[in-house]
């Protein structure tokens, strides 16, 4: 959880650096409120019993657990990426603001 909390608050300071005065969100008020939107992104290469989907909501769901954040898809704050490449797991939080856009970044996996 010490990572976890450094990373946040890293992505807080980000943000709030790159913000203009038209759109700002105050990240550090959101995660002390639980307010705090979020989205897990997934891609990976290899065999294994379950599909991207499948890991993104088990993902999602301990952090929903954890943290009480609601999820949303499209209207997040923060988006959690999640890389799996055969036994390899890499999970961090972008620091490029995508909030409230409908491009997806992640490449189409087909399966």
């Amino acid at each position: 959880s010490g990572n976890w909390c450094r990373a946040l608050r890293l992505y807080s300071k980000h943000i709030n650096d790159q913000q203009d005065d038209a759109y700002s969100l105050d990240i550090d008020e959101m995660i002390r409120k639980n307010e705090m939107k979020f989205r897990v992104s997934c891609i990976r290469d290899g065999r294994h019993e379950w599909n991207s989907t499948e890991a993104m909501k088990k993902i999602g769901g301990r952090i929903e657990e954890r943290f009480k954040w609601p999820v949303s898809l499209v209207d997040f704050d923060c988006e959690v990426f999640v890389i799996i490449v055969h036994k390899s797991f890499l999970c961090g939080i972008p620091l490029k603001l995508m909030r409230r856009r409908h491009n997806n970044r992640m490449p189409h996996e087909t399966r």
